[in-house]
């Protein structure tokens, strides 16, 4: 039985077995190239069962989920479930919800990130629906330090690091400073400038260390000017007393360094031991992002790392 289903009516859908009943406004009214606009265009002729149902051969557990956002898109709280999380973008591609997909994935590309670490480093920074965009990743760029120069060399850019050890610990910082300006540096037309370059304060960041520690903020103890960098790699502190250092070939030897404590908080009180459990370490990955002017949808290389859950805990008030 086909028939011509007319705008903002009553739908009955059939999702891999499972019923739902709801309107087209609502399946059609927060996205506009959706699968849904698509299916219910004024040009198709819908194939109903008997019953007047619309079959849809996904996961009807999921669509209830589906479903919630679309009637609710504005208040629509994520799931904290990260398994579920991971199921919902394959979902919001499937149906093209682009919005949602967005509000998943807020870094771009990323390998090392799940999406509840996403969300703990937006929350860090101080906007949960911040978008990243990759600027550098040291498995596809090189290690060596001309090769984060030159793509990384940009004046007055907010970055995010995401650093990856060799035994797996996540952790890194986000600074505003001074990269030295080359002429062959790639173009960054989907990136900020730096509105929030003078608002943030400069901060490092674990999310899985040696000792189990909940994911932490690490805030500055002193004030810490952006400077102009020209030889040096990845470090965040001041120049002869970094907090957290990355050495040149940093996959190929243990020279990279932490010593938290002399620019930043030490709240945990690990000092060098923070974030690997010991002093030198050598890196698997390392990825460096920028503020993104826009949503960026991507759902390819959503990283499937499963690290354990744990709540979140600051070093502010």
């Amino acid at each position: 039985m086909s028939t011509t289903t007319s705008v903002g009516g009553k739908v009955l859908l059939d999702v891999g077995g499972k019923k739902f009943s709801t309107t087209i406004q609502t399946l059609t009214s927060h996205e506009e190239d959706s699968y849904f606009t698509a299916l219910f265009s004024r040009h198709w002729e819908l194939e109903k069962d008997e019953r007047g149902r619309i079959f849809i051969d996904r996961n009807g557990d999921l669509f209830v989920e589906i479903l919630e956002y679309m009637r609710n898109a504005q208040n629509y709280d994520i799931p904290s479930d990260e398994h579920l999380q991971h199921k919902l973008l394959n979902e919001a591609a499937f149906f093209q919800l682009h919005k949602l997909s967005a509000r998943l994935y807020l870094f771009k590309d990323t390998s090392l990130l799940n999406v509840e670490h996403q969300r703990i480093l937006n929350k860090f920074y101080g906007k949960k629906h911040q978008h990243w965009q990759l600027m550098y990743k040291a498995t596809r760029d090189g290690f060596d330090t001309a090769a984060f120069h030159k793509l990384c060399a940009n004046r007055n850019r907010l970055t995010m690091t995401v650093i990856q050890s060799t035994d797996g610990y996540l952790f890194g910082g986000i600074d505003a400073r001074n990269f030295e300006d080359t002429s062959d540096s790639e173009d960054t037309s989907d990136c900020e400038d730096t509105s929030d370059y003078d608002r943030i304060s400069p901060f490092l960041f674990l999310l899985v260390n040696a000792n189990r520690n909940h994911p932490t903020k690490f805030l500055p103890i002193k004030k810490i000017v952006p400077y102009y960098v020209n030889k040096y790699g990845l470090s965040f502190g001041k120049a002869d007393e970094y907090d957290l250092r990355i050495s040149d070939r940093s996959n190929e030897n243990m020279n990279s360094y932490c010593n938290l404590g002399r620019n930043y908080s030490d709240t945990i009180g690990l000092g060098k031991n923070t974030f690997t459990g010991s002093h030198h370490f050598q890196t698997k990955e390392i990825e460096v992002f920028t503020l993104a002017s826009r949503p960026i949808i991507s759902i390819q290389n959503v990283a499937i790392t499963h690290w354990p859950k744990s709540s979140l805990k600051t070093t502010e008030d």
